[in-house]
């Protein structure tokens, strides 16, 4: 009967646990963005990994909390037959002065658990936040402040895990001592007290030792467990109330908001102020515009303006505070900022749960020119891209540029069959010509007929579209300009956006396991997609998802259950085998006492427990040892050259004193595919170089060649200043070099940490660094005490905020080799002539290599380079360039006639 009825308690945990990790999903999914910002992944997993783990516990040793009152209540009485009243009353009364302790530590331990599962949550927030931007670890030198707030808060958790694992031991210290006490006890008290002819026979002593054995489990193991349990599990069921409780869309707002059909216009916002909670800043103010079917809106305007904060606005999920956001009840497509790749093939992650239609397909393939990249990948469109687990097994996985990624997002979108489609900077991570194409076949042909937004930059492009919406967060005050292209230039404000072109280079003379980790994983995947698969109204594909990966760990789970239950079962009956033929042979022997018998008898039933503890001990540990395979898989991954075993030369204290760059015969492989063929050229130190080229033509491929990030061919040879930098050490390398990525990140901790892990800057310095990329006032205007050290996320800082977070950490090095990998792409033509004028004003005697798809960005380079599949195609200053004829001048022409003639005068100031 107990294997079978803790069978059932064992399978009503896993129920429960499979519940609430389903309510859980279901919560996600539902997540508003302020949120969904306070919700990390790591909290998630720890949520399912550790937390609902004592929804399984707690079923196994709850019914304890009824049955151990009543098991001492008999044991007692039938102690009392034996022993006589005051030998039970002292027994009792002793293992009662137990119970305020065991109540004391049962509190101390949900205690102790909250603070674990605190300490948990920042571990795995951090080690995500780490494992996730690696490659910008890596190039910032950063592996040792971000690898020392690990430890600090591992150390942190294990501080909270020993204070638990302390009063387990308390626990455990009593449940063997007290069990010896008692019965010396209650032994004594019966001789001392019982009658003249009161005896220890055989028979007292035995069945009082089992009874007490049995009042020992109860009342020191089963009770305090039980009652140390229930703590836990309110700690936990605290913390996911508190996640049941977070807001969430307001879905039903959204119906309400539906134009009727009768109405002439597909959208209308009239008067629209928006803030993304009551504590963060106005987002939209005054915002009002209406689209026909088949119109195409244009939205622009600085950095932190409000544009996406629009189409979050039109998707839902952006709370109004006053206004109207209407649409027609039709469906809706998006392309998020931040392309959302799934780890499946490349036709998987654009069809997106859609039914595949090929001729639809290859259409949607040549307007987002894919067709080119998709030949290029190893199977096709059936390679496998993105992160997710178990990647050995699903053959060829290949990691896309972040133009290939923005093209494959910009295909989903598009090849959904849908009447109004929100594109959110869809052409700033494409080189020009890309962009002209899809501009023209994918936005102008293809989605013709259709309600079209597009958040863009891209300025050339605004003459073709019906409306513009022109965001200014610098005036909040003046409602946001709506009309076409001649009416925003009557207006003025069309001068205003050019002209920041203008300053770019105007300023010549300034020139310079197992299935549980698809569990999490999905999870992971769902959080930083959502505001996509909510767009494309695919929570129930998702959802049907995540249970498919519960139905297998539960199936595995199910017949881990049963089968220990059976094994369980197997050894109680053969240790009645043994105990059965222990009594016969005590029956029927002559020469064993009473007292032997006993003792053969009692120790014999002690087998039983004893026997189960043991196997379920091994297979404990079989189970962790899973965990310790899994960290030696890791341990045994190829690594980069030990550091301490590179340096093979003498430095200057001052290397890089020029910062000059040579690179020789340079050739890199990706998964055996080459992507850098033969690369020579020769940089002088202080010289300004921009390369451009084509996606996935090899710019940021190279970017990572000079960082060492990857490793060439052997006969490659980098050398800045003329040394080699194969042969010293990365550390070294890494740190003399400043980059700011085309995906800038922002780790946990203040903004101090983020500009200055180390340490090493003065407060003052830090804050002129921020006032020159004007953030300065951005950061005191927090509303906290600590501006520089408060922990701050990614909800206060815009995409282009970040990048100018990144140069003001770029200026504190002060390193004479800037590389810039699509700094600008996301922001607005404002934000990139602030970009470079900072740059010609903090780096003028530095060396700068800019990777940049927006060709006025690099237009008064000293050189531009241009790369095509992995080469050099041409080399030069960009006038000679334009002069010339090539492949950069057709890249020049490709942004349209009047922006060609604007980088053609840039280009021979």
């Amino acid at each position: 009967m107990h294997n079978l009825t803790l069978f059932h308690d064992m399978r009503l945990g896993m129920r429960a646990k499979v519940a609430a990790s389903s309510l859980l999903y279901q919560k996600l999914l539902k997540l508003s963005q302020s949120s969904m910002a306070s919700t990390s992944s790591a909290q998630l997993i720890n949520f399912l990994s550790t937390d609902l783990g004592r929804l399984d516990d707690f079923c196994c040793i709850a019914p304890h909390l009824v049955i151990a009152p009543l098991q001492t209540i008999a044991i007692l009485t039938i102690l009392w037959s034996y022993l006589g009243t005051a030998a039970t009353l002292v027994g009792f009364s002793l293992l009662l002065a137990l119970i305020p302790l065991q109540s004391f530590t049962g509190k101390l331990s949900g205690q102790f658990r909250a603070k674990t599962a605190t300490q948990t949550d920042t571990r795995l927030k951090l080690t995500t936040e780490i494992i996730a931007s690696m490659r910008s670890v890596k190039a910032f030198n950063w592996e040792g402040p971000l690898g020392k707030r690990i430890f600090d808060a591992r150390s942190n958790e294990i501080k909270a895990l020993s204070n638990g694992t302390f009063l387990k031991a308390i626990n455990i210290s009593i449940f063997f001592t007290a069990y010896r006490v008692v019965c010396f006890a209650c032994l004594v008290v019966y001789v001392l007290h019982g009658e003249q002819s009161t005896l220890l026979t055989p028979e007292v002593i035995f069945v009082s030792l089992a009874l007490l054995n049995r009042l020992r489990l109860t009342t020191t193991n089963c009770l305090p467990s039980a009652i140390a349990m229930t703590a836990e599990l309110l700690v936990t069921c605290r913390r996911i109330q508190a996640f049941l409780l977070l807001d969430e869309v307001e879905k039903e707002k959204a119906t309400e908001n539906q134009l009727a059909q009768s109405e002439k216009f597909k959208v209308k916002a009239e008067h629209v102020t928006a803030k993304w909670s009551q504590t963060k800043s106005t987002v939209l103010n005054n915002v009002s515009f209406s689209l026909k079917r088949g119109e195409l809106l244009a939205v622009i305007g600085p950095v932190g303006s409000g544009k996406s904060s629009l189409l979050f606005g039109l998707l839902g999920e952006l709370p109004l505070i006053s206004g109207s956001l209407k649409m027609a009840k039709n469906t809706l497509s998006y392309a998020s900022q931040e392309a959302f790749i799934v780890f499946d093939s490349v036709r998987n992650n654009i069809l997106f749960g859609e039914t595949y239609q090929a001729e639809r397909y290859q259409t949607v393939i040549m307007a987002c020119a894919l067709q080119r990249d998709i030949e290029e990948l190893p199977e096709g469109d059936q390679t496998m891209v993105g992160i997710g687990e178990n990647q050995s097994s699903k053959g060829t996985v290949v990691q896309l540029s972040g133009g290939q990624r923005a093209r494959v997002a910009l295909a989903r979108a598009v090849y959904r069959q849908a009447d109004v489609y929100l594109l959110d900077d869809s052409l700033s991570a494409v080189d020009a010509p890309v962009a002209q194409h899809i501009f023209q076949k994918c936005i102008l042909e293809l989605l013709n007929g259709k309600t079209t937004i597009l958040v863009t930059h891209q300025l050339q492009f605004l003459e073709q579209t019906n409306k513009i919406l022109f965001l200014d967060d610098k005036n909040p005050d003046i409602p946001a300009f709506v009309g076409s292209y001649n009416e925003l230039q009557r207006s003025g404000k069309l001068k205003d956006v050019l002209q920041t072109i203008g300053k770019n280079s105007n300023n010549k003379t300034e020139k310079e396991t197992s299935k549980r980790s698809p569990i999490y994983s999905h999870l992971s995947t769902t959080l930083n997609g959502l505001t996509s698969i909510r767009a494309f109204r695919k929570e129930n594909r998702w959802s049907e998802q995540f249970t498919s990966y519960l139905n297998d760990h539960s199936a595995l789970w199910f017949f881990y259950l049963a089968s220990s239950r059976a094994m369980a079962l197997f050894v109680d009956w053969a240790v009645i085998l043994y105990v059965v033929a222990i009594t016969t042979t005590v029956m029927t022997s002559e020469v064993i006492t009473g007292s032997e018998a006993g003792l053969a008898i009692t120790s014999g039933l002690t087998l039983t427990g004893m026997i189960q503890w043991l196997i379920k001990n091994f297979a404990d540990l079989e189970g962790q040892m899973n965990s310790v395979e899994r960290v030696v898989v890791y341990q045994v991954l190829e690594q980069e050259q030990e550091k301490s075993s590179i340096q093979k030369i003498v430095l200057e204290k001052e290397w890089p004193s020029e910062g000059s760059i040579k690179v020789e015969n340079l050739k890199l492989f990706y998964n055996n595919n080459p992507v850098l063929r033969n690369i020579n050229f020769s940089i002088y130190g202080g010289e300004k170089v921009g390369i451009v080229g084509r996606t996935s033509a090899g710019k940021s491929s190279l970017v990572g060649a000079l960082l060492q990030l990857y490793t060439p061919e052997k006969g490659s040879v980098i050398s800045i200043d003329g040394v080699d930098t194969t042969k010293i050490d990365l550390n070294l390398l890494r740190k003399s070099i400043s980059i700011i990525d085309q995906r800038p990140v922002l780790f946990s901790g203040s903004v101090r940490f983020n500009l200055d892990p180390f340490g090493v800057h003065s407060e003052d310095r830090i804050w002129a660094a921020l006032k020159s990329v004007e953030l300065a006032k951005k950061i005191q205007s927090f509303n906290f005490k600590e501006k520089l050290d408060q922990e701050v996320s990614l909800t206060f800082f815009s995409a282009g905020e970040l990048q100018l977070l990144q140069l003001a950490r770029a200026i504190l090095e002060q390193n004479k080799i800037l590389l810039l990998d699509e700094a600008t792409s996301n922001v607005d033509m404002q934000t990139d002539a602030l970009v470079q004028k900072t740059i010609r004003k903090h780096f003028f005697n530095c060396t700068v290599l800019t990777v940049a798809h927006r060709l006025s960005t690099i237009i008064d380079c000293d050189r531009v380079m241009v790369l095509e599949a992995g080469q050099i195609v041409e080399f030069d200053a960009p006038s000679t360039l334009l002069k010339r004829g090539g492949l950069f001048a057709k890249m020049c022409q490709k942004t349209g006639e009047n922006m060609y003639e604007h980088l053609r005068k840039q280009a021979e100031i």
